[in-house]
Formats: structure tokens, C-alpha cells, sequence
């Protein structure tokens, strides 16, 4: 499917959101895991960054090879390593803190 097909999903889907009371972030963070997938698939890669930074601020998981490939096609690090830096000062379980660490040397 086309990149226009996604991004009018997506459009509909944060209206929809809005209608429940929900910011545009908010959706983004709920489905963060499928847009960064979603975006690669696209080529989309600053978008796939972005949707990345969210997975590092909310979710409780991410993968180290997921952050190098996205890595590997954009330019963009700064707010990747300021969200894991910053969410590594918080308490996490250690699964979590493992990964993070892991996803904070591969921007390094």
C-alpha cells in the first residue's frame, strides 16, 4: 500500500482520538511499535525516528537493532538520546534499563 494510504489512516485515527479526548501524542505513543515498523516499510525514516523516540519515552520495551537501522538512514540522534538518558534516571524495571542501555551505545 501507498505512503498516502498510511498517512490517511493515521490522520483518521488521531481524529478519532480527539473525539475521545486524546492529544495527537497520545495516539502516536499507543501505536508508536507499529508506526516505527510502518514508517521503515515506507522509507520513511525521519518519521520512523520520531515514532522511536516516543517507543523510548512510554513503552516498556525496545530493540537495540530496530534503533541501529533507523539510525543508519537518518541523521537524527539528539532527541533519541535525550529521551533514553532521561527516562534511565527514572525507576525501571530491569529488562527495560537493559534495553535502553543497550539502544543509548548504538547512538553513541
Amino acid at each position: 500500500m501507498k505512503k498516502s494510504f498510511w498517512t490517511e489512516k493515521l490522520t483518521k485515527l488521531i481524529e478519532c482520538g480527539r473525539k475521545v479526548g486524546k492529544s495527537e501524542k497520545e495516539v502516536k505513543s499507543e501505536i508508536c511499535y507499529a508506526l516505527v515498523s510502518l514508517y521503515q516499510n515506507l522509507e520513511m525514516y525521519d518519521e520512523a525516528y520520531y515514532a522511536l523516540c516516543l517507543q523510548a519515552e512510554t513503552l516498556s520495551w525496545i530493540h537495540a537493532s530496530t534503533v541501529e537501522a533507523i539510525l543508519g538512514k537518518t541523521y537524527l540522534r539528539t532527541q533519541l538520546k535525550e529521551v533514553i538518558e532521561n527516562r534511565l534516571k527514572t525507576a525501571l524495571l530491569p529488562d527495560i534499563r537493559k534495553a535502553l542501555e543497550e539502544c543509548l551505545t548504538k547512538i553513541k
